[in-house]
């Protein structure tokens, strides 16, 4: 538990930075504050997923004995897109009447 909040916290600290940053680039870049506000959201999002996804996935590989070096790639990657794709959909529908 130790290793995945400390996975957790530098996830989150990551997204946040890079969230920041494109929410600037698309400000300064279109002018569109909003857009700006749901891609930077959604890649702070889908990095601490994607963080959290990839400390989890090969200890719980590993708990069921098969070597999380081979086994965990797949399912990560997968995880991640389909969490990725997912969550900046979901916040371009909430975003939707505002734009």
């Amino acid at each position: 538990m130790k290793l995945l909040f400390r996975e957790a916290g530098t996830g989150l600290i990551t997204g946040v930075i890079c969230g920041i940053v494109v929410v600037g680039l698309v400000y300064f870049w279109k002018s569109e504050l909003l857009i700006g506000m749901l891609v930077g959201t959604a890649v702070a999002s889908s990095i601490f997923v994607a963080t959290l996804a990839g400390s989890f996935i090969p200890l719980l590989i590993h708990r069921m004995k098969i070597d999380p070096a081979v086994a965990s790639g797949p399912f990560i990657t997968t995880l991640n897109d389909i969490i990725s794709i997912l969550i900046y959909l979901g916040l371009a529908t909430t975003f939707l009447t505002n734009l």
